[in-house]
Parts: C-alpha cells; sequence; structure tokens
C-alpha cells in the first residue's frame, strides 16, 4: 500500500481519480472541513463517504483535548465543529457538480467526553454523496435517516 500525508486540501490526484473517497471520524475536528469535502469530491468519480456531527440548533464550535495513547496530558486542542443539519445539507447540495443524491444515517448521542461544547445532544450522521454530471441535470434525491 501506499500512504501520502497532507492537510486534506490538496490530495494531489487528478480529477475524479476514484471511485470512493472516505473520511472517517476527523471533518468534525478540523475547522477546513469544507475545503477538505471540496477535494474529496474533486478526486471521486461516483462517492464521498464521510460523516460530521449535527445539531438541530445553529453552528457550534468547541474544542477537543487530543490524548494519544500512553500520555498522560493533552497532546493539544482540536476544534470540535457540530454543524447545523439544514446549512450543512445546502452546503452539499452546492458542490460541483451537483451531487446527483445524497442519503444520510446517524443516530443522537453527547458530543465526545473529551469535547468542551455547549451541546448537550447531537447528530452523529455519515453521509454518502452521489457525484453528480455536469452533462444532465439530476433532482437532488436526499434520504435522511438521524434516528438509526
Amino acid at each position: 500500500s501506499e500512504f501520502a500525508v497532507g492537510d486534506g486540501t490538496n490530495l494531489g490526484f487528478p480529477d475524479n481519480a476514484f471511485e470512493l473517497v472516505h473520511s472517517s471520524g476527523i471533518l468534525h475536528l478540523n475547522s477546513r472541513y469544507k475545503d477538505i469535502v471540496r477535494e474529496m469530491y474533486r478526486v471521486t468519480s461516483k462517492y464521498v463517504l464521510c460523516d460530521f456531527r449535527l445539531t438541530q440548533g445553529p453552528d457550534v464550535t468547541g474544542e477537543m483535548d487530543v490524548n494519544l495513547v500512553g500520555q498522560e496530558r493533552s497532546a493539544g486542542v482540536l476544534p470540535y465543529v457540530v454543524l447545523n443539519i439544514e446549512r450543512q445539507l445546502e452546503f452539499l447540495k452546492g458542490l460541483d457538480p451537483a451531487p446527483a443524491a445524497i442519503a444520510v444515517k446517524g443516530y443522537a448521542h453527547a458530543p465526545s467526553r473529551l469535547a468542551r461544547i455547549n451541546v448537550e445532544e447531537i447528530y452523529m450522521a455519515f453521509f454518502l454523496i452521489t457525484k453528480g454530471s455536469e452533462s444532465k441535470v439530476i433532482p437532488t434525491d436526499m434520504q435522511m435517516d438521524l434516528n438509526a
């Protein structure tokens, strides 16, 4: 296998290089999540699968301690980003080309115990974004199940 290290905003692959681009457990810990999602979408020819932390209220950004195995102290602090469901869907629908479909599956849960944030319950949700085509207009078919 070959591994590349980067910040996620410039993956170094040509457009449509992969059928599936997947990110799990990191976008809610990065304030540049939109740039990362756009780059993931650019390099996929079919699907992006990624997760977010969501709320029905306004967007909220807190902090989360980074605790590495074997360390007694925090190794640093990351943002802990919780996004408004409707605004996040509008962002995803605005990807270029427009997605052909967006499916969401998730569940309600408390934020990470390592997070300092003023929200008691959030949705942990995975999004499967099907890439659209510039040559045809496909209405976005959104299926949302946040009570899994």
